[in-house]
């Protein structure tokens, strides 16, 4: 299909940027900036996936897998709605994006041929956004010494 590559670099950095905007807010460290951008990113994959794969077709979309449908649009909704919402708020928005996110994103690329190449990436982002988090959670909350 044609802007693939495109496609699917964007949903693969939109990925990145809302596993990092996860988790910073997760140990604390907010930033309105990193939600923008994240959301902007993945609605312009939205957006693309919409054109090129789709060619703008409910039916076609729906056709190859109500449930990635409804996840993906759910997904999309959460986000956006992020990006409107206040900080606890927002907090909560962007972490339940995630974790949609993830029940897509983490099984995709190993049912669909046309995202074989995110195999290792997408995986691999989801991990070190865990080691990040967790590291940077442990750090925070190491005790002192008297």
């Amino acid at each position: 299909m044609p802007y693939d590559h495109i496609t699917f670099g964007l949903a693969l950095i939109g990925f990145a940027l809302l596993a990092a905007d996860a988790s910073r807010r997760f140990v604390g460290r907010r930033s309105t900036a990193l939600t923008l951008i994240s959301t902007t990113v993945i609605l312009v994959h939205v957006g693309f996936v919409w054109a090129f794969r789709f060619d703008w077709s409910f039916a076609a979309m729906w056709q190859k897998s109500a449930f990635a449908f409804l996840l993906f649009h759910g997904a999309t909704l959460v986000i956006a709605g992020s990006v409107i919402a206040r900080d606890r708020l927002r907090d909560r928005l962007v972490f339940a994006a995630f974790g949609i996110v993830c029940v897509g994103a983490l099984g995709a690329p190993f049912r669909y041929p046309e995202l074989a190449m995110l195999q290792l990436p997408v995986p691999a982002v989801f991990v070190a956004a865990l080691i990040w988090t967790g590291s940077t959670w442990r750090t925070l909350h190491r005790p002192t010494k008297p």
